[in-house]
């Protein structure tokens, strides 16, 4: 966590930052950069498209219909057996940059295959639900420790990470029965208590 925050993020950006962290931060300020743009664009929609954005904007399962996932589902069906490919890569990255290369690994090709493959699972995601916020940052943590894993767990990942979800679409469901609030409030607040368990964990 500290190098999200104040001049440990900086020095490492500029310093010896990993791939990893740089990463992180380059996404912060995209996302920030974005989330301007969305905001600036529901203030120019009329009311009952602004909501409906905003609505989106917190990530949420209301009225979404199977019609709805026709093609989604199609790029699925193709693209996870070739990510499922790419475990292997992803276990041997964790080994270090100079240890896989050493080993035959095409490094930097992994990496932005890894990375192109997330942004295509998550990209289908929200473009059905809109960003669920939390749930990739918790379901790998919580995955390794329910199932003791070594190092990645690709399929440990997504059953957690759907165990959640449900978990917190049914409390968003009937936590302010009759009305229902966006799935991505409730999921930000799981993340947000075990992140917060996390950093209490690590300090003692």
């Amino acid at each position: 966590m500290r190098v999200l925050l104040g001049e440990d993020a900086a020095a490492g950006l500029g310093g010896g930052a990993t791939m990893g962290q740089k990463m992180v931060l380059i996404g912060i300020a995209v996302s920030a950069m974005l989330s301007s743009v969305n905001d600036y664009l529901i203030t120019r929609g009329d009311l009952e498209k602004a909501e409906a954005a905003k609505t989106w904007q917190h990530g949420s399962l209301n009225a979404i219909s199977w019609g709805q996932m026709e093609v989604q589902s199609i790029i699925l069906v193709i693209a996870i057996p070739l990510i499922l490919m790419l475990t292997r890569r992803l276990r041997t990255l964790e080994l270090g940059d100079d240890l896989a290369a050493g080993l035959g690994l095409p490094v930097k090709r992994s990496v932005n295959l890894l990375v192109a493959a997330a942004v295509l699972l998550v990209a289908i995601a929200i473009s059905v639900a809109g960003p669920i916020g939390f749930l990739a940052l918790i379901a790998p943590q919580l995955a390794r420790r329910f199932w003791h894993t070594p190092g990645t767990a690709m399929w440990h990942s997504a059953l957690m990470g759907a165990a959640i979800l449900v978990l917190a679409d049914f409390v968003a469901a009937r936590a302010l029965a009759p009305f229902q609030i966006p799935v991505g409030l409730v999921t930000g607040a799981i993340g947000g208590l075990y992140m917060l368990w996390l950093l209490n964990r690590q300090r003692h």
